[in-house]
């Protein structure tokens, strides 16, 4: 049983993970996420919910990360989903999701190359 959530959770990651590689962004999305947690931590206990994520997708934006200011919005609301889906509520809980991720991305490589 034991095994069977954790397959789950598994696959719930891998979704995540594989959304999180197909963001257009110019800089690797693990700096984008480390960003986002570091200006929400700012603005997180003095900001009404309703404007934070005006807020994080503007400070996205003057960093340059993207295009436009839609993909910048959008990756505000997926880190804010990523906040809350995986109670990312500390910079610390954040850098093991990011790991994580990183690991993920590593794994997948390497099966690739084994591929080829």
């Amino acid at each position: 049983m034991g095994r069977m959530a954790m397959d789950k959770k598994h696959k719930t990651d891998v979704l995540t993970f594989e959304k999180l590689n197909l963001i257009p962004a110019y800089v690797d999305i693990e700096v984008i996420l480390e960003d986002l947690m570091y200006m929400d931590e700012h603005i997180k206990t003095t900001v009404p919910a309703e404007e934070r994520l005006r807020i994080l997708a503007s400070g996205v934006y003057r960093r340059r990360f993207f295009d436009c200011g839609e993909e910048c919005m959008e990756m505000a609301r997926i880190f804010l989903r990523l906040k809350a889906l995986y109670r990312l509520d500390s910079v610390g809980k954040m850098y093991s999701f990011i790991n994580t991720y990183k690991l993920y991305i590593l794994e997948k490589q390497h099966v690739g190359e084994q591929h080829l």
